[in-house]
């Protein structure tokens, strides 16, 4: 049950220098290089962690609520990652939180909208693709994405849904992006039922796994930089 009490989430930024044994401390800290980096910092008033609990915060499927899926904080690691950043987290049961994530500063200019060649080759995508995420933001993300990236999108919140649209655009799909993690009808379970009603591409958020005839790649490395779109693009048209 989440804690009801009042509470103040404060959210700040900055940046800092960080040299070799600051880098140690950190979630992934010691695959980076000293340097300058920027930071998001998010302060709470909740409960706290365990310190048992933050050694394993970001390990896939460990949650400690009843209805988690523990794919969330592992999902974040992912994409912090794969920015060559790290996460600080500090915690005391009873105290709050404090999360800081630090990503590499840049001191290159920012691009200017039209300046790159590569933003607008990427948006040439010819698909129908079918979205299907029981998560509201993340599904209108990526399917916000793909709409960018030139292609018709269609959502479904569930695999039942998802099986539905499927039958009625069945001979104008070119491939799917489905959440592993769903209630009732999981991605695996979802595209072996796909696969069986037409092959098509299918990617799959939390694995490199194939299964089956499905084409399975990785929904957090798409969404690591901007210059992803054109790879995933390509890769989905």
């Amino acid at each position: 049950m989440a804690d009801k009490t009042p509470g103040t989430i404060t959210i700040a930024t900055g940046s800092m220098q960080l040299d070799e044994s600051g880098l140690q401390s950190l979630h992934n800290g010691e695959a980076l290089q000293a340097g300058r980096y920027v930071f998001v910092e998010v302060t709470d008033e909740g409960r706290g962690i365990e310190t048992r609990d933050i050694a394993r915060l970001f390990e896939p499927f460990f949650t400690t609520k009843f209805t988690g899926r523990g794919l969330g904080m592992a999902v974040v690691f992912g994409i912090v990652k794969g920015h060559q950043g790290a996460i600080e987290v500090d915690s005391t049961p009873g105290s709050g939180s404090r999360v800081r994530v630090y990503l590499p500063a840049c001191d290159a200019s920012p691009e200017q909208p039209g300046d790159d060649a590569s933003t607008s080759s990427a948006q040439t995508g010819e698909g129908f693709i079918l979205v299907v995420d029981d998560e509201t933001a993340v599904r209108e993300i990526i399917a916000r994405m793909l709409t960018t990236a030139g292609h018709t999108v269609i959502s479904a919140a569930d695999g039942n849904e998802a099986l539905a649209l499927f039958r009625q655009h069945a001979d104008k799909l070119t491939g799917c992006v489905v959440d592993v993690s769903m209630p009732e009808m999981d991605g695996h379970a979802l595209c072996r039922k796909l696969t069986s009603l037409r092959k098509t591409s299918c990617s799959s958020a939390a694995t490199r796994q194939r299964c089956s005839n499905v084409a399975v790649s990785t929904i957090p490395t798409w969404l690591s930089c901007k210059s992803r779109l054109k790879s995933a693009s390509c890769w989905i048209r």
